[in-house]
């Protein structure tokens, strides 16, 4: 049974941790194979309580308007039935997505909320930090944050500075920055790709 932990891993990445109900009757009947007891069973048990571990214990948020640093996190409780107030022992804002990855790299926090372009980027400059963190959930994909003017900018100005960073990636110097920014490159935005994150502030009653 070396291959079990690999086998549970690849049927259960990006399910919602919060439906442990569903994840532990699929993971039943997919490792019906093996037998209903012993070491499938095990494995089970052992999803399961990592699961539930972040109910009652210490949770960071990012920022309090962060999307996925505290808005979405809020809203997965909610959606699955769960009392925000009371779902984790104790709740601390960082102030920042790297700081929650190193508040539970330190042990300060059991879970947080990070962007996971934080996540990657951070893994890149710092592996051993992000080593002593794992991923539980993934949440849908939202539009990465906007670069956005000033509404009285001129219409010239704001040309100049929008191909600037449209063509960034063709420019050795850009390149570099870009390098260093984990980024491919810059693209016009579409104001459709933040329709999720209006849906869930407006259901949260914060919109």
């Amino acid at each position: 049974h070396d291959a079990l932990p690999i086998y549970v891993g690849e049927r259960v990445i990006g399910l919602d941790p919060l439906r442990t109900d569903f994840i532990w009757t699929k993971l039943y009947r997919d490792l019906n194979w093996i037998g209903p007891y012993g070491a499938s069973l095990c494995a089970i048990s052992g999803l399961d309580m990592a699961l539930l571990d972040l109910k009652g214990k210490v949770f960071a948020y990012a920022d309090p308007h962060s999307n996925t640093g505290y808005v979405v996190p809020r809203h997965a409780l909610i959606a699955a039935g769960q009392d925000v107030s009371t779902h984790f022992q104790k709740t601390f804002f960082t102030w920042s997505h790297a700081k929650a990855i190193h508040a539970v790299a330190s042990g300060l926090a059991e879970g947080a909320a990070v962007d996971s372009y934080v996540w990657d980027s951070l893994q890149k400059v710092d592996p051993q930090l992000v080593a002593r963190t794992r991923i539980v959930w993934k949440s849908e994909e939202f539009g990465f944050p906007p670069i956005v003017a000033y509404h009285r900018v001129s219409q010239k100005d704001f040309d100049i500075f929008q191909q600037a960073l449209f063509g960034m990636h063709e420019d050795p110097a850009g390149r570099a920055l870009l390098d260093k920014l984990n980024l491919d490159g810059f693209v016009a935005g579409d104001q459709r790709l933040y329709d999720g994150v209006v849906k869930m502030m407006r259901e949260l009653g914060e919109l």
